[in-house]
């Protein structure tokens, strides 16, 4: 079996080292072809280049909750990127975060859910 499969330390220390990656599936009109949202999608660089694909580590992390503390870092890359192409006058487009159905048992899920 997987390394990883077997241990959520091994996951948690790579989101401590910031080895996850928002990446960005972009939404485009179909008559306009324009873009016009996208939709961020976790990704786990090792140090060594090596991609983890999601099916290895999500369902690791939803076993013991730590599929929260992914979900929650996602959307700070992402609130992250937006402030900082607004700050520079790149246009931006909406982009949804996917939050684990988990979520719905946490407390203060909306008003963490607000960047500060």
């Amino acid at each position: 079996m997987n390394m990883i499969k077997q241990n959520t330390g091994i996951i948690m220390e790579a989101l401590k080292n910031r080895e996850f990656k928002a990446y960005y599936q972009p939404q485009y009109d179909a008559i306009t072809h324009r873009l016009v949202s996208a939709e961020a999608l976790a990704h786990w660089e090792k140090p060594d280049g090596t991609w983890v694909p999601p099916a290895d580590f999500v369902p690791v992390l939803e076993k013991d909750e730590g599929i929260l503390l992914l979900d929650w870092y996602i959307l700070r890359e992402v609130c992250a990127l937006l402030k900082k192409q607004k700050a520079e006058g790149i246009p931006t487009v909406p982009v949804s975060v996917n939050f684990s159905r988990m979520h719905v048992m946490e407390e203060d899920f909306t008003k963490n859910s607000v960047p500060k």
